[in-house]
């Protein structure tokens, strides 16, 4: 099997084939190799017992597939830049940011998540590994992901406000992510109560009336705002991101 499945979005679903055909191969041959020393059986109730552990165990690599790859990103953007190898991209990006915005552009990737990827790889990653702050790679590894983009918010804060203490924060709160005894609601009540002490200032919108009638909208914001409005307004406004134009 050659690996388009991988590398082309195909319309007619064709790829959705390849990609479960392409788990399960890999799934019959470590279970073969598991359960029956190697040998697959030639009865065919053998060969239909095996194909339903083969079904079940396919199914659940393939529902992990998506948290797998979306810590893969992770890893991917803060290798690009580690290497500095955002700077050779088609369209030369001159930051992190830029390159995500043309490597996702007319991706899937939800406005939150591009912003998550562009702190924790172009920022949070290079400062923990420039300051000696451990657990840089439980922001990728499995069974991390939630806690980790929970703390995000709180991690972004702190940047913005760049106190004294600033390693040790970081420290403290990628900490919290590996503390077993730390849950995800935890951080999020954490953050909450800091969060509780600055008061978000109004963001900037203009208002325009369009020649067909329409209005539209336009709002200025940083981060913390854009998810105070965003939570107001869920089920009224279905956001849609487009890649910010280079040089802006």
């Amino acid at each position: 099997m050659n690996n388009e499945w991988l590398l082309k979005d195909d319309k007619d679903g064709e790829d959705a084939v390849a990609t479960t055909e392409f788990v399960k191969d890999i799934v019959r041959t470590d279970t073969i190799a598991e359960l029956t020393d190697g040998l697959a059986p030639e009865d065919p109730e053998g060969q239909a017992k095996l194909k339903g552990v083969i079904d079940v165990v396919a199914m659940g690599r393939l529902a992990a597939g998506k948290d797998k790859f979306d810590r893969a990103m992770v890893y991917h953007v803060t290798q690009v830049v580690q290497d500095g190898s955002h700077q050779y991209s088609p369209g030369e990006a001159s930051s992190i940011h830029e390159w995500l915005a043309e490597a996702l552009d007319d991706s899937q990737v939800k406005s939150s998540e591009w912003y998550d990827l562009s702190f924790v790889s172009g920022e949070l990653v290079p400062y923990m590994l420039a300051n000696g702050v451990p657990n840089a790679a439980v922001l990728w590894a499995a069974g991390y992901r939630r806690k980790a983009r929970s703390a995000v918010p709180m991690l972004r804060h702190l940047f913005k406000k760049a106190p004294k203490n600033l390693s040790e924060r970081v420290k403290e709160i990628t900490g919290f992510i590996t503390d077993p005894q730390v849950s995800k609601r935890d951080i999020e009540q954490q953050w909450r109560d800091e969060k509780g002490i600055t008061q978000i200032v109004a963001a900037l919108g203009k208002e325009r009336i369009e020649p067909d009638g329409m209005t539209r909208l336009t709002i200025t914001c940083d981060e913390d705002q854009l998810g105070a409005i965003k939570k107001k307004l869920t089920g009224l406004v279905d956001f849609r991101m487009d890649a910010p134009e280079v040089g802006i």
